[in-house]
């Protein structure tokens, strides 16, 4: 193929090959082999260098301003963990004081249940008569435990009180020693657990 040119004027030739070239400056050596692929390798090379370059950059940008990630920076860091703290501490707190009430309530209650029964100061809020006679052991058993608990109880010998003897008849009409009242409860023998009761029921329900 022979290039077109201006007679007076050199021929022109392909730089490549130097054989005759067209205006584009391609010969026919040019034409028949495929294009080359440098250009497209050059860009290739190109759009790698500019990822290479924009990944690097970002970096570069996150480890200046940890905050475009949504990370604290370093400084910050222990800064907004003890702001997190801060905030979290009233809840945490409340919920040990509302712990710490709970544990003082079911330690009074528990300390009620095991406290004993103060019978000297019951007593006083209710009236206690016990019938005796002095020859009768048991009365004085039962006299004896009055005292020693230091519980208030009137104390009446029927043997010099007829009064006294008929009031025994109306209560326990057996007529037995020692007989006990407390307000309306009447209770025959000494038995200090039913003594006991009956002066804690007679106090509460006073």
């Amino acid at each position: 193929m022979e290039a077109n040119s201006e007679p007076g004027q050199n021929p022109r030739r392909c730089a490549k090959h130097l054989l005759l070239a067209d205006e584009d400056g391609r010969c026919a050596l040019c034409r028949s082999r495929p294009p080359s692929t440098a250009n497209g390798k050059k860009w290739l090379f190109m759009v790698l260098g500019l990822l290479l370059v924009g990944f690097a950059a970002n970096h570069l940008l996150d480890s200046i301003d940890p905050t475009r990630r949504g990370e604290p920076s370093r400084g910050e860091g222990k800064e907004g963990e003890a702001r997190t703290r801060a905030v979290e501490r009233p809840k945490q707190s409340t919920t040990t004081r509302e712990q710490a009430a709970n544990d003082i309530l079911d330690r009074r209650a528990r300390a009620r249940k095991r406290r004993p029964l103060d019978l000297s100061r019951a007593s006083r809020r209710v009236t206690i008569t016990m019938y005796v006679t002095d020859w009768c052991p048991v009365c004085t058993k039962a006299r004896r435990w009055f005292q020693d608990n230091d519980i208030s109880c009137q104390v009446i010998d029927v043997d010099t009180d007829d009064r006294a003897k008929r009031e025994l008849k109306r209560l326990n009409p057996r007529g037995s020693i020692p007989t006990i009242q407390i307000r309306e409860t009447v209770l025959v023998g000494f038995s200090p657990s039913k003594i006991s009761r009956a002066i804690a029921a007679a106090a509460k329900n006073r």
